[in-house]
């Protein structure tokens, strides 16, 4: 079963992984997709994946975000090869960079 919270976390059984959104100085911005884990000590995120950065000014040009989402589209896909996310996590992963960065629709 998958659950979605209201910050763009999604659980499946007891994985729970969400993009983590750092902005550098100025208008970089960067995604990482962690792991939130319980351990001994209390919950740890854990650093799974970076998956691109941009900057916020560059946005509404097609062309920053093209090369936004063919980066983090070929780091996904090596995730996917490794095992360490499923295709429905990637379909999550996919929604929550998407709230953020929209992908350009296929005829641009």
């Amino acid at each position: 079963m998958v659950s979605i919270t209201r910050r763009g976390h999604y659980r499946t059984g007891s994985l729970t992984m969400f993009i983590r959104w750092k902005t550098e100085d100025g208008p970089s911005c960067r995604a990482i997709l962690v792991d939130s884990v319980r351990t001994l000590s209390g919950p740890r995120l854990k650093h799974v994946a970076y998956l691109g950065s941009f900057r916020e000014d560059n946005l509404p040009q097609d062309g920053a975000r093209a090369w936004f989402w063919q980066g983090a589209r070929r780091r996904l896909d090596q995730l996917g090869i490794c095992g360490k996310i499923t295709n429905r996590e990637r379909e999550k992963i996919e929604a929550a960079l998407a709230q953020r960065v929209p992908p350009i629709a296929p005829e641009q």
